[in-house]
């Protein structure tokens, strides 16, 4: 296992209405998409998702929070990470990427592709055009004033994302990235690094209006694999009209082959019992354990593979 790179997974948890458009007027809008049979489906974009991740690894894992300025002037100013500060001080220019831009006299732009990737969270039932009355009356009262209207589009459903990493690019710059050229960390922040960061997924959480939405995973599957792929896009389906897992096409995807070795040989499978309507299928063909102890064997892989304790 040691010599596998590449972290996968696949993660279904519950929410209600994750992410809202500008809105028309006074009624706010969810983002949505519209498949060809004419089902829509309400999402989350990954950048609200990271945007989530990033807020709760500064809070709860100290990583270094402070590594942005407003770069140019006038209407041109663009925010982006400070130049002189490189992946040895920031764990999240490290997994998340970055681009610096730069005047002539001060160097080439500096470029780092996201070694750490994620898939809008996409709603696996469709949504049924449900809308939210919303009024402040209760301030208004207190000062004799007319009510303000709002509508908001409400949706409440289980949603499925997926996460991939090269992790052999953790921790790791090429010369064309760092104004000081070739960097890299020791073993054991790397470990840290990723470690980190699927604790913060394990714990997940949205801040949306005023509600607090727990992403916690109900269902997850992936490990470590000998090439990076997000398996699992698209492969995390509802059986229509129920709240049973398809498990068919999960099973096929199990079965494709990575340099003459089974998917299902990497995977293994966490469930939240209690929230499919198949759930005995689930365990009778796939095997799933606890979520935290999902978490906990991916880890010691993770430590297994930068040859730390």
């Amino acid at each position: 296992m040691a010599n596998n790179k590449a972290l996968s997974l696949g993660i279904i948890f519950e929410g209600n209405s994750m992410n809202y458009g500008e809105g028309i007027g006074t009624v706010g809008e969810l983002k949505k998409v519209t498949r060809g049979n004419g089902e829509t489906y309400s999402y989350s974009s990954r950048q609200s998702i990271l945007y989530s991740i990033r807020e709760l690894l500064a809070k709860e894992f100290d990583w270094n929070y402070y590594t942005v300025e407003p770069v140019g002037s006038g209407d041109k100013k663009v925010i982006q990470y400070k130049r002189d500060v490189s992946i040895r001080e920031s764990e999240e220019m490290d997994l998340f990427g970055y681009m610096k831009t730069a005047k002539k006299e001060e160097g080439e732009t500096l470029k780092r592709s996201a070694v750490v990737r994620l898939s809008h969270a996409t709603s696996l039932e469709p949504y049924r055009g449900d809308i939210d009355y919303l009024t402040n009356m209760g301030m208004a009262a207190r000062c004799s004033a007319s009510n303000n209207i709002a509508n908001i589009e409400n949706h409440k459903s289980l949603y499925a994302y997926t996460i991939s990493a090269d992790l052999s690019r953790i921790g790791v710059t090429k010369k064309d990235e760092d104004i000081d050229g070739i960097i890299e960390i020791e073993a054991k922040q790397k470990a840290k690094r990723v470690n980190d960061f699927l604790e913060a997924v394990k714990i997940l959480n949205r801040e949306i209006q005023g509600r607090a939405v727990n992403m916690s995973p109900l269902f997850i599957i992936g490990g470590l694999y000998p090439i990076a792929n997000p398996y699992f896009d698209g492969r995390l389906r509802l059986i229509p009209e129920t709240i049973n897992l398809d498990l068919e096409i999960i099973k096929s995807t199990l079965n494709i082959k990575i340099k003459n070795t089974y998917l299902n040989d990497f995977t293994n499978v966490g469930l939240v019992p209690g929230v499919f309507g198949n759930e005995n299928e689930i365990k009778n063909n796939l095997g799933p354990i606890s979520v935290e102890d999902f978490f906990d064997n991916l880890k010691k892989e993770v430590k297994t593979y930068y040859g730390v304790s």
